[in-house]
């Protein structure tokens, strides 16, 4: 008899309501149809950008547990605020979100301007929130770059084409990159204002009222923040020039999953 491990997740894509409207959502789940799961993750991505970023993680974790993977407000297809909001109004609309699934226990991953909302998600969340992961930590009190509106005169926009590609793609890899291309700029200015949000966010206060296990992905010369403000945090450095990816956490997934089956 197959392995249940061996079988491929479910995927599919569902619209849960917030307090900003529709949160369009990435999902899998186990074949299982629910019995004998893991903690379920879910996956907050980088801004501007989609779930889309993130969508390889999806067969790879979604066969032993179910992965959410939402657009922030704003980004992709979600609706999103009328006005700029602040890092903890996006984690509460997730929060919402995860509140109508009726889920009680949670692992949560972030990536740059996700990491920041995972933070304020975990605070919101409580006891209910098992492990952390954090991926690229925007440093305090620094505007990322992302936050600008996306410039669409075509430099920056090359930029992020090649930056956003494996080493060596192929049918499949383009057609990812299209899809993750197309919804990093489709919200426009309010795809950025997660980004900008940052900006204004106190980091170390914030880390300091962390009681949950903690990993942390970074490059090996990033802010040295997380490391101070959590010693007990597992710190995973990988090299490599160039900003950090989503794919990164991708090609870090035995890392990943190690931390959270621990």
């Amino acid at each position: 008899m197959k392995k249940t491990a061996d079988r491929p997740p479910n995927l599919r894509r569902a619209y849960f309501e917030s307090r900003f409207g529709q949160l369009h959502c990435r999902t899998a789940f186990p074949s299982t149809g629910g019995f004998d799961e893991l903690t379920p993750l879910v996956g907050l991505h980088d801004a501007p950008g989609s779930g889309a970023s993130l969508a390889p993680l999806l067969p790879l974790l979604g066969q032993d547990r179910s992965v959410y993977l939402p657009d922030l407000p704003g980004c992709g297809q979600s609706d999103g605020p009328k006005a700029p909001a602040s890092v903890a109004d996006y984690a509460t609309a997730v929060g919402e979100m995860l509140q109508g699934l009726r889920l009680r226990q949670i692992d949560v991953l972030g990536v740059g301007a996700g990491a920041a909302i995972a933070v304020e998600l975990a605070l919101w969340f409580g006891p209910g929130l098992r492990r952390l992961v954090l991926a690229q930590l925007p440093a305090e009190g620094v505007v990322p770059a992302t936050a600008a509106v996306p410039d669409l005169s075509g430099t920056q926009l090359q930029a992020d084409w090649q930056a956003g590609l494996g080493p060596k793609p192929d049918g499949a890899e383009l057609a990812r990159q299209c899809r993750v291309f197309g919804e990093r700029i489709a919200g426009g200015a309010a795809a950025c204002w997660p980004a900008a949000a940052v900006g204004r966010w106190l980091l170390r206060e914030r880390l300091a009222l962390l009681t949950v296990p903690v990993l942390v992905l970074e490059r090996e010369q990033a802010s040295p923040s997380a490391k101070v403000v959590l010693p007990a945090a597992r710190i995973d450095a990988f090299g490599g020039a160039g900003d950090f990816s989503p794919l990164q956490v991708v090609r870090n997934v035995r890392s990943l999953r190690e931390f959270l089956d621990g």
